[in-house]
């Protein structure tokens, strides 16, 4: 069970450290000196400097594919928790940049988010959806992880 709970784990690492340094890149000097979870080299408020954080990137995204390699997750396992994580990710991913660029953890509703030419008008209600779907995605592939293992 470790095992898998470990793989999660370090997708979800991946995904706090990425918010972490994206908002960092989009918050302007103030925001960068006063947020609590990056900081500017050796100045600031921040838990950890950037590099740091982009280290905990790297760590996530490699720990989880050597633990999937091995660890043996099935693909069908592999698929759901890719895919979860991918929800769930994008929920952390997305408070942390709003936190560390802007002081909040949500923008105002209906704010536009951009992706593939593409204009999506974004809610609360949308991101409550996508955490809940990651989640139960997740539990479905530890379920079928430890399915395969008895």
């Amino acid at each position: 069970m470790y095992k898998i709970i470990l793989f999660v784990i370090l997708i979800l690492i991946y995904w706090f450290a990425e918010g972490a340094t994206e908002g960092y890149i989009w918050a302007n000097n103030d925001q960068q000196m006063e947020n609590v979870i990056i900081k500017g080299g050796s100045e600031g408020n921040g838990i950890l400097d950037y590099h740091s954080w982009r280290f905990l990137e790297v760590l996530g995204i490699h720990g989880a594919i050597l633990c999937a390699i091995l660890f043996g997750i099935n693909r069908k396992s592999y698929i759901y928790i890719g895919i979860g994580s991918m929800a769930v990710g994008m929920f952390i991913y997305e408070r942390l940049l709003n936190y560390v660029a802007h002081g909040t953890l949500f923008k105002e509703p209906g704010w536009i988010f951009y992706m593939a030419g593409i204009e999506i008008p974004r809610y609360f209600w949308q991101d409550l959806v996508l955490i809940i779907i990651g989640w139960i995605a997740i539990a479905f592939g530890v379920y079928y992880y430890l399915k395969e293992k008895e």
